[in-house]
C-alpha cells in the first residue's frame, strides 16, 4: 500500500483517467504515455504470443499498483498491451509531470523513484522465478525426449 504522502502527490501530479471494462488503457509498441497508479479496479497486460498471434495475460494489476512505469522511465515504446479488466480508475504521470515534480517538489520525486525501483525488483524476481520454471520444463521435455527416442534412429 503507498504511504499518504506519496499517493497525495500523486494526486497532485497525476491525470486522472477512466477506462471502461474492456478497453485499452494503452497499446504494445505505442510511445509512452506515462505511469499509471490504479486507483480501483482491475487491468489485463497482455502480450502477443508470436506463435498464435493471439494475447497471452501475462499479469493482473488492480489499487495501488502501477503500470506503464517501464516505458516512463526509458523514454520507451510500451512493450505490452493494458486493458480494463473491470471498470478502471487511475492516475496517469506523464514525463512532463514528472520532470515538474522533480523541480517542484524532489523529496516527493524520490519516494516516486523509490516506489519505481521496488515495483521493477519485484518484477525482475518474477521474470527470473519464471525463466527457472521454464528451464525445469525444458529440461524435463528433453530427458522425456531423450528417453522416447533412445535406440531409434531415423536414417
Amino acid at each position: 500500500m503507498l504511504k499518504a504522502d506519496v499517493l497525495d502527490g500523486f494526486r497532485k501530479a497525476g491525470i486522472p483517467r477512466s477506462y471502461k471494462a474492456g478497453e485499452a488503457v494503452f497499446l504494445a509498441d505505442e510511445p509512452s504515455t506515462g505511469m499509471y497508479l490504479i486507483l480501483k479496479g482491475e487491468a489485463s497486460v497482455v502480450r502477443r504470443d508470436p506463435v498464435s498471434g493471439g494475447n497471452v495475460e501475462i499479469a493482473v494489476v488492480g489499487p495501488a499498483q502501477t503500470m506503464g512505469e517501464v516505458s516512463l522511465l526509458l523514454s520507451q515504446a510500451h512493450s505490452a498491451t493494458v486493458f480494463a479488466k473491470t471498470d478502471l480508475e487511475c492516475l496517469l504521470l506523464t514525463q512532463s509531470r514528472l520532470d515538474d515534480l522533480r523541480r517542484d517538489d524532489p523529496e516527493l520525486a524520490l519516494k516516486l523513484f523509490e516506489i519505481l525501483a521496488f515495483t521493477l525488483a519485484g518484477h525482475l524476481m518474477d521474470m527470473n522465478r519464471q525463466l527457472a520454471n521454464a528451464k525445469k520444463q525444458i529440461e524435463k521435455l528433453e530427458q522425456k525426449l531423450a528417453e522416447e527416442t533412445h535406440g531409434y534412429s531415423y536414417y
